[in-house]
């Protein structure tokens, strides 16, 4: 399934690090199945890590920590992934390497623009995960930084099969149903109903 990423892309290492995000495997990916939302999450998470590599003024990095915990502990190890993949050296017991802290504000997934897929086809949705915050880093001489940084994701799923796309244990990657409009609700099964019972009827009229 293809992944947009609003913003567009602007330089040549903004185009690598979304090709890199494209083709290395996630981790429980499954061939021709929508990621769930924590896979999208940990995806967003590589990719900042991989933009933060560009813009610190180092790139020896003595290590990474994500908060807060709750949602920090399952995304941390890919953005550490993105800084090493993209060029930084990832130290830990190295003084002389930047930290990185980065303090997630805003992880979220939205449901909307419900749909079918043609006349009485399955229902499709639109999902979009957003994962944002700020790092901030500092070493070498103490010289501190902070960088805002965004990252979102918006795909089409079968409304059918979201509830595996969320984990019970982690709130952050579940979602709310989009509220069904008066036609989904009432009219829509009135309207399967008499498409039956129109077949019904022409059926028996024309063996008659």
């Amino acid at each position: 399934m293809p992944f947009r990423c609003p913003g567009g892309l602007k330089t040549p290492w903004s185009l690598l690090f979304g090709l890199l995000a494209t083709v290395l495997p996630m981790r429980g990916q499954v061939e021709n199945e929508p990621l769930t939302n924590l896979q999208v999450f940990q995806r967003l998470a590589f990719e900042i890590g991989s933009e933060l590599t560009v813009r610190m003024s180092s790139g020896k990095v003595q290590g990474a920590t994500v908060f807060p915990r709750e949602i920090g502990l399952p995304v941390e190890q890919d953005l550490i992934r993105g800084l090493r993949l993209s060029g930084a050296s990832i130290s830990p017991g190295d003084s002389g390497g930047r930290r990185v802290e980065f303090a997630i504000t805003d992880a979220r997934v939205v449901l909307e623009n419900t749909r079918r897929d043609g006349f009485l086809g399955s229902k499709l949705v639109d999902r979009v995960i957003v994962l944002a915050g700020r790092a901030k880093t500092w070493g070498e001489g103490n010289t501190i930084e902070y960088y805002d940084v965004t990252r979102s994701l918006r795909d089409t799923v079968q409304l059918s099969g979201i509830d595996r796309l969320s984990s019970q244990t982690l709130a952050f990657t579940r979602m709310t149903l989009p509220r069904q409009g008066f036609f989904d609700d009432l009219l829509e099964p009135l309207v399967v109903l008499g498409s039956v019972g129109v077949a019904v009827y022409l059926l028996f009229a024309v063996r008659s």
